[in-house]
């Protein structure tokens, strides 16, 4: 079980905001929306989840649909690895 960082961009303060909202009511820390050249950057994580192939791919997939329902990017996640 390990947290994952995901990082999504959106063209405008808005949409960024609007994605924080909904990563917040999945449960997710958001650590921040803020400005990235001429983009927002939403960057934060997960709660605790299994890390297999199958719970990855699900969530992934997850992520790339609610990045077209609130017409941002997802541009992918990683966690550290721990000894």
């Amino acid at each position: 079980m390990q947290k994952v960082e995901f990082f999504f961009y959106a063209d405008s303060e808005d949409k960024g905001s609007n994605l924080a909202i909904e990563l917040f009511n999945l449960g997710y820390d958001v650590y921040a929306v803020e400005r990235s050249g001429d983009k927002w950057s939403i960057i934060g994580a997960t709660i605790f989840m299994k890390i297999d192939e199958a719970t990855i791919t699900s969530w992934g997939e997850a992520m790339y649909l609610l990045a077209d329902e609130k017409e941002v990017v997802f541009d992918g996640w990683g966690m550290l690895i721990e000894k």
